[in-house]
């Protein structure tokens, strides 16, 4: 069975692969990339792994915390997965589409300040059953019970990734859209994959060890597409260099090579 949580508080003994760095996002933070050009709006895979460091237990718009989006400059949230609720105190992770119109409210929360845990969100408007259009795994384990979920249509055209509509991650799509700084996220992220163009399942990145633990591998044959990106944060000068060969550099604001941690998940702090 599947393992979450405080099982991070030691690294796993049998782990292959080593975690180096992480990035860590103070709540003011932001990186962030705009294509040019449409990439494939019906198919693409998010992945990474994350540490919370603020728990909140309040309500309203200081609650969200955003780990990654897309919208268009004007300001609007079109793609987005975080962490919060405006109206209750919730500590449960979110996925809204299309301005939330389209969204899946996990039944499971994320208050352990000390686990580090690996989200996959993958996107697939063409398949017929609704369900496979968009799915969601914690830890490698697919998520099927929602307090609230609302799938995208068939072939429907996301906002991500589009031309001219920000890509980012720790925040809301366009901060200048909200001048109270609010959707910044309080946390850690490693091993940061976005996927243009292909449907990832989690074990093109993760792995149930021996000890029934899910663990980070070494990823190897993805085809990142025109937009795709990997940020592995190996660099503390440049924390949004993409390693996936595409050059998909992100750009920083609120991070500096302070921010380039050794707090991974093989290496848990």
């Amino acid at each position: 069975m599947t393992m979450f949580g405080s099982q991070w508080l030691a690294a796993p003994s049998a782990a292959a692969y080593e975690i180096d760095n992480s990035c860590r996002f103070n709540g003011d933070s932001i990186l962030k990339i705009t294509p040019g050009s449409d990439g494939d709006r019906n198919t693409w895979t998010f992945s990474t792994w994350f540490k919370r460091s603020l728990i909140d237990t309040g309500t309203g718009i200081g609650t969200i915390q955003n780990i990654f989006g897309a919208g268009s400059l004007a300001g609007t949230i079109d793609c987005d997965l975080y962490i919060g609720s405006y109206d209750t105190p919730y500590n449960g992770m979110k996925v809204a589409i299309k301005d939330a119109s389209d969204i899946a409210k996990l039944s499971r929360t994320f208050r352990d300040p000390s686990a580090w845990m690996h989200v996959v969100w993958r996107m697939d408007t063409t398949q017929g059953t609704e369900a496979d259009r968009m799915r969601i795994y914690i830890n490698g384990d697919l998520i099927t019970a929602y307090d609230d979920i609302t799938y995208p249509s068939e072939d429907e055209d996301l906002d991500i990734p589009r031309s001219g509509y920000q890509i980012s991650l720790g925040a809301a799509s366009d901060v200048s859209g909200y001048p109270d700084g609010r959707f910044f996220f309080d946390g850690y992220l490693a091993e940061t994959h976005f996927v243009d163009g292909s449907s990832l399942g989690p074990d093109s990145f993760g792995e149930t060890n021996s000890d029934g633990v899910w663990i980070p591998i070494e990823t190897s044959g993805i085809t990142y597409g025109t937009h795709g990106f990997f940020l592995d944060f190996s660099n503390s000068g440049g924390l949004g260099n993409d390693s996936s060969g595409n050059s998909n550099d992100l750009t920083s604001s609120g991070l500096t090579a302070a921010n380039q941690m050794t707090d991974t998940p093989t290496n848990n702090h």
